[in-house]
């Protein structure tokens, strides 16, 4: 059986379908804040690749619509919740 991550790689590596493809999407580009004209394929619910070429088992035609990234803010100290990791490793 493929590993969660294996299944990343051969989608991004257009050597397997992903589970959706969402087509025609304005994508955010937080680095350079700008849309542009891309496919996202998804694969095991993780963002496998964004890009031209992707094929789904589900293909979604976004029509223009934008999309963006969630906003999660990856930089956090954990020390401000005062919790042992452990625990707000479990909690999150």
């Amino acid at each position: 059986m493929q590993k969660p991550i294996e299944g990343l790689v051969a989608v991004a590596q257009r050597q397997q379908k992903a589970h959706l493809v969402i087509k025609n999407a304005e994508v955010y580009n937080v680095f350079t804040k700008t849309f542009h004209l891309a496919e996202v394929a998804v694969y095991g619910g993780y963002i496998a690749a964004i890009g031209a070429g992707y094929h789904g088992e589900e293909e979604m035609d976004a029509q223009g619509a934008m999309l963006l990234p969630g906003f999660v803010d990856g930089h956090v100290h954990i020390e401000s919740g005062m919790a042992m990791p452990q625990e707000y490793a479990r909690t999150l």
